[in-house]
């Protein structure tokens, strides 16, 4: 099959960001994947409000129930870029797979770390 060139809309989860640093992703930030030093678009949406939580056991009641941090929270930030589909492989940004479940080391100007692809479509 030939590869299409499309645009991708993904978004990225990053779990268990201080509240801090919640503003530091700006719209339109490029997304850059730290490992390899290459562009994986750009930023066109934010959420910073979600609270970051995790399963709590609670020995007494025998119950596992979410547990909400302080201060603590997810973002949920969707990226644009120019990607290749190819059969077989899926799509790419600059050579690097995306697809759900990919994890990236991600590098914006004014913040560093891991995110995950939770979710992903072409829009042209």
């Amino acid at each position: 099959g030939e590869d299409r060139e499309v645009t991708l809309e993904y978004t990225l989860r990053i779990d268990n960001v201080e509240s801090t640093l919640i503003d530091k992703i700006q719209m339109g930030d490029e997304v850059v994947d730290a490992s390899v030093k290459s562009s994986l678009g750009y930023v066109n949406a934010i959420e910073n409000d979600i609270p970051h939580s995790e399963p709590y056991y609670d020995s007494e009641e025998d119950v596992v129930s979410m547990k909400e941090y302080p201060n603590r929270y997810d973002l949920v930030v969707t990226v644009t870029a120019a990607a290749t589909f190819t059969d077989g492989v899926g799509y790419t940004v600059n050579g690097r797979r995306v697809a759900v479940g990919t994890q990236f080391y991600l590098m914006f100007p004014e913040y560093l770390g891991t995110g995950s692809c939770i979710s992903i479509r072409e829009i042209g």
